[in-house]
């Protein structure tokens, strides 16, 4: 998509005022420095608001003789390669997709990851409370939370009450469910319309995103004048396997997301952990044919993923199967179907 300065303006705006100058941060020092000390996990390349984002601010550091105060980390990394990486950086803000930044707050609680950052900031997956909370207890600094899309921008910050308001003089959100007919306030979505008010070069109108929410009209105790949203978002199970020790390891949501994105002629693929040492991967290709090729090319991206995370005994297969949807017709990037267990909530 295509921005404008008018557009980058506002959304530097809205980070700087309802982002960092939220409740949650007041008396923090991160926001009242120009060029504070950053470490952000992001995926690489490709034309993301949080990567273009990432981007925009690096070339501010560098314009004012700060490029050592600001340093990338990509999702692709292994999870030892960040922590070294970060233990050697000491980022005071620190920014990322919260299943990475989740990842990392076990890996401080376990003493690998030895950082003290003031402040933490996630953005473009689902944040719950709970995830809150773990991080916050991990890093001893608050985290904020901005709800937002490429085509939408931001959407909606975390304000002191742990709710998300909606910038709603820049944003219109319209909750429909499966028939695209509106809902009133406090009503479970089955996706949103959005209306992007900032970009003018090429605007977003109406445009329909499977997100589901809650729109709230009530008062918030923070203050704010805006509604604010329970979010769903994209969420997908988090996966954890057993390695030959028999410790748990996490893997985060985006290295499985990743991993599609860097497979050639990959259309959507879902992988399915069936036990704690197995996953397997069911996939459609992008131009309908090749199937097979396919599962082979996801076969050897994912294998050297897990490696590379000290899973290089997990037994991998694929399936001929379709990918399985949810009642809604939706698809799960990662999803995990155990005999008498639905979910894994190990701490690594």
């Amino acid at each position: 998509m295509v921005r404008d300065d008018r557009h980058n303006l506002i959304h530097a705006a809205v980070i700087s005022q309802r982002l960092l100058g939220s409740g949650k941060a007041e008396g923090n020092p991160v926001p009242a420095l120009p060029y504070p000390r950053t470490a952000g996990v992001l995926a690489s390349g490709g034309y993301s608001s949080t990567y273009l984002s990432f981007l925009r601010t690096r070339k501010a550091y560098e314009a004012a003789g700060q490029a050592g105060e600001i340093m990338p980390l990509f999702v692709g990394m292994a999870t030892s390669e960040m922590v070294a990486a970060l233990n050697a950086f000491r980022p005071s803000l620190l920014t990322g997709y919260p299943s990475n930044i989740r990842v990392l707050a076990s890996q401080q609680r376990l003493g690998r990851l030895d950082i003290s950052p003031d402040l933490i900031a996630c953005s473009a997956e689902h944040l719950s409370l709970e995830d809150i909370h773990y991080i916050e207890e991990s890093f001893g600094c608050p985290v904020l939370n901005n709800y937002c899309s490429t085509e939408g921008g931001e959407v909606a910050c975390l304000c002191r009450e742990n709710h998300m308001h909606l910038n709603s003089d820049w944003v219109i959100v319209e909750p429909v469910d499966q028939d695209m007919q509106p809902l009133a306030p406090g009503q479970e979505s089955d996706g949103i319309l959005l209306t992007n008010l900032a970009n003018l070069v090429q605007p977003f109108i109406r445009y329909y995103i499977s997100d589901r929410i809650v729109l709230h009209e009530e008062a918030c105790a923070c203050g704010s004048p805006f509604p604010y949203m329970e979010i769903e978002g994209r969420k997908e199970d988090r996966l954890s396997f057993q390695d030959e020790q028999g410790s748990w390891i996490c893997l985060p949501s985006s290295l499985f997301i990743d991993i599609s994105l860097h497979t050639p002629n990959c259309g959507q693929v879902q992988f399915v952990q069936r036990g704690p040492s197995s996953l397997e991967i069911r996939c459609i290709p992008e131009n309908g044919e090749e199937h097979e090729q396919l599962c082979r090319d996801l076969m050897a991206v994912t294998k050297d993923r897990l490696i590379r995370e000290g899973l290089d005994k997990l037994e991998l297969t694929t399936s001929q199967e379709r990918p399985i949807l949810g009642k809604s017709g939706k698809m799960r990037n990662t999803l995990i179907l155990m005999e008498g267990e639905r979910n894994l909530n190990h701490e690594i």
